[in-house]
Formats: C-alpha cells, structure tokens, sequence
C-alpha cells in the first residue's frame, strides 16, 4: 500500500477498454468469421476472419491466424495473416506479424517484428503506393 516500491505496468492501446464491444479472453479459443460493428479486443487464440468497422487490438498473450479488416489495428501478440485497415496499424514491442498489410499509417515500435509485403493507402484510398517489404525487424540495442 503505503511506501510501496511496485512499478505499475501501463499498456498503451488505441482501443480504450472502456469502447470494446467483443472479448476474447485469454482462455478462448474461438475458430471462423467474426464481424462486428464495433472494436474487438482479442487475449485469447483466433483462427479464421475478423471484419471490423470499429478497432481491433491483438493482445500480448493472443495468437491470431487469420485475415483482419478493421478501421484501427493494434496488435502486441502473434498476428499470421493479411491485414487491412482503414487508419492505422500498430506494431507494439513484442508484437510478430507475418502476413501482408494495406494501411493508411504504419507504426512499428522498437521489439516488433514485421514479415510481409506492406501497401501504403493515400488520404483519398483512389491511388495507392506500393512498398515491397521482406522482413522489418526492430530490436532493442
């Protein structure tokens, strides 16, 4: 309580807990099509398709492999699959993603692997430009 030397562990996300409609916990595992309106949070294990208008977030303990569609796209576990996504893709430390993606935005932080060819969306989605990618990946020093 008092005095205590405990560090407090801060996960950033873009998908605030308080906006997630669907949750797969970390003792699911759930395979087929999941479509929502809404942001999905996935903790758990996922084989097949995920089709989003809201966020997805891709927990650190999550093992997903399947093709992802979604507004936002923030992964920190283990991603097989293509990912496209309205907005923004985030690659957090630690997150492992194999698959191709099409974004808008890309955001790889330092710790996340990334293995596949990336498409990067203009602001107007008509004209795209294509940047063949064989593997990314970011390490601590």
């Amino acid at each position: 309580m008092f005095g205590s030397n405990k560090k407090a562990t801060v996960v950033h996300t873009s998908v605030a807990s308080d906006n997630v409609e669907t949750l797969i916990g970390k003792t699911t595992s759930l395979t087929g099509t999941l479509s929502s309106d809404g942001s999905i949070r996935i903790e758990g294990v996922f084989e097949g398709n995920i089709l989003s208008k809201g966020d997805v977030f891709v927990g650190p303990s999550s093992k997903v492999k399947a093709d992802l569609n979604a507004r936002n796209i923030t992964v920190s576990g283990d991603v097989s699959g293509n990912i496209s996504v309205v907005e923004k893709l985030e690659l957090l430390s630690g997150a492992c993603l194999h698959g191709d993606i099409k974004v808008k935005k890309l955001v790889i932080e330092e710790g996340a692997i990334f293995k596949g060819n990336s498409e990067t969306r203009e602001d107007n989605a008509k004209q795209s430009a294509v940047t063949s990618v064989a593997s990314v990946s970011v390490k601590q020093a």
